[in-house]
């Protein structure tokens, strides 16, 4: 098969070769058969593959990604966990969980509308995915909640991601639409402590340091204790910025 396109339209052809014996005379019989239909007939359904495929793949990346912020959203990243959760325990791996939120957020909205709330996250997001090592899947959790899966990592050098993130976010304001807002983190820190442990074990866990760092006074990373008592320890544990007119 070959093409033979014109100036006006495009062509294609089959070229077909037969060995021909004849009283002694050999030679060949040589057909050019045009195929130009059946070539575009192939390209129009090439063509609606490669659309039925892109839309496709569109569909699956909306199906794991947060639409305001782009970072995976919560199934996606417990699918992740759970892969890594199992990985640890069947290898003695550590593995450590970090859960923050933006520290009241719900006066953000009440003080600069929803949209700066919403511009405020995607800001968190992006300055939050620029503090992480490689290996650190960042997920939007849910509303103004953040997590964070450290993979072959003990809870105290998570926390030291953990506190880059805090600083980073607190260390300059957040300009909107509406205004600026100094923003801060709590963050609780979670990690796997034995080879029956689940994901909802290390999410409940930095979960529990998350509700301490806050009530601590917000605005810092306290990591779970492995023997079960509320918190072993916290960094960063500086008092809440000035915030903003109507940000506690």
């Amino acid at each position: 098969e070959y093409p033979c396109h014109s100036p006006a339209e495009k062509r294609w052809f089959r070229l077909r070769v037969t060995r021909l014996s004849l009283h002694r005379l050999m030679g060949c019989v040589v057909a050019h058969e045009d195929i130009t239909m059946e070539k575009m007939a192939e390209e129009a359904l090439r063509e609606v593959e490669r659309k039925l495929r892109e839309s496709l793949e569109r569909e699956q990346v909306l199906a794991r990604t947060d639409g305001l912020t782009n970072l995976i959203n919560r199934r996606h990243f417990l699918e992740l966990a759970e892969h890594e959760c199992a990985v640890a325990r069947r290898y003695g791996l550590p593995l450590a969980m970090v859960l923050f939120d933006v520290d009241g957020f719900k006066a953000v909205n009440d003080s600069l509308g929803h949209q700066a709330g919403d511009e405020i996250l995607k800001e968190v997001a992006r300055r939050a995915g620029e503090e992480l090592r490689s290996a650190d899947v960042l997920a939007r959790y849910g509303g103004e909640e953040f997590i964070v899966l450290a993979p072959e990592t003990a809870a105290g050098m998570a926390a030291v991601v953990a506190e880059r993130i805090r600083r980073r976010i607190a260390g300059k304001g957040i300009d909107t639409t509406t205004g600026s807002a100094t923003v801060t983190i709590s963050a609780g820190v979670g990690e796997i402590q034995s080879n029956t442990d689940t994901v909802e074990d290390l999410v409940r866990r930095a979960d529990r340091a998350l509700y301490d760092a806050k009530g601590m006074g917000r605005n810092r990373t306290v990591i779970h204790d492995v023997s079960g008592c509320a918190t072993a320890r916290y960094q960063g544990a500086t008092t809440a910025p000035a915030s903003s007119p109507g940000v506690p």
